[in-house]
């Protein structure tokens, strides 16, 4: 990694004499802003090495990898509805989100899911917590 880079200009260019190996104890663990320039170095051990990334944004905003895409509609079919809502399907706002003509997303998977207006975020995350 390259410290303080989350603080530097887009697309910058780095050669290996700039960056900082992220060398830990076993059972140890890095967290970073996606912001910072990182890579993963070679893996000279024979042990898997895993990697953990949680984004999570604001309703209004769109996720950073498109799950309608991503996910194929035939399997997205058989996903709980509340699941949909967190991939994406769901309106962020009246004018965010939506699929022709104001459409809320999950009616392209699930035409029998109730309509709650504005992909209603809040009645999800209840629903969730509840389960």
């Amino acid at each position: 990694m390259i410290p303080g880079s989350n603080h530097y200009a887009d697309k910058l260019k780095f050669v290996e004499e700039q960056t900082e190996p992220a060398e830990m104890s076993l059972g140890s663990v890095l967290f970073y802003t996606g912001a910072l320039y990182h890579g993963g170095g070679a893996n000279r051990s024979s042990e898997v090495r895993r990697g953990l990334n949680l984004t999570y944004n604001l309703a209004w905003l769109r996720q950073e990898e498109n799950q309608y895409l991503a996910c194929p509609q035939e399997v997205a079919r058989g996903l709980p509805e509340p699941l949909l809502r967190l991939m994406g399907y769901a309106r962020g706002a009246y004018a965010l989100g939506y699929v022709g003509d104001l459409l809320d997303p999950i009616e392209l998977v699930k035409p029998n899911a109730g309509r709650t207006q504005l992909g209603d975020i809040s009645s999800t995350l209840e629903k969730l917590r509840s389960a």
